[in-house]
């Protein structure tokens, strides 16, 4: 992601579909290293999408324990469901594209 661009969030099949690649070559360390510490650097600015996937992901298992509970025929329970803020980050990826020559 570039300075100033808005992180974009991919659809779990796309994202997926990333992690199955094939790398086509090597970069150097020294500029592994460098896409990596920029991309570290910039990583509060897709906190707020991170937030909202919490949120979503709240909601829908708030939704299921309820329509569980209805199935079950449970009363009187009320339910509450809020994400762990801030969002942990346990992995960073950096994909570049490369470019093929056709032949």
């Amino acid at each position: 992601m570039k300075s100033g661009e808005t992180p974009e969030q991919l659809s779990e099949e796309d994202a997926l579909s990333l992690l199955t690649l094939e790398p086509g070559q090597n970069m150097t360390n020294g500029h592994k290293t460098l896409l990596i510490t920029q991309t570290l650097n910039s990583i509060n600015t897709v906190q707020p999408v991170f937030e909202r996937i919490a949120h979503e992901r709240a909601q829908k298992l708030l939704e299921d324990h309820r329509r569980i509970r209805e199935a079950s025929n449970v009363k009187g329970l009320r339910y509450r469901v809020t994400p762990a803020l801030p969002v942990d980050t346990i992995g960073v990826y950096v994909f570049m594209p490369m470019a093929t020559i056709p032949l």
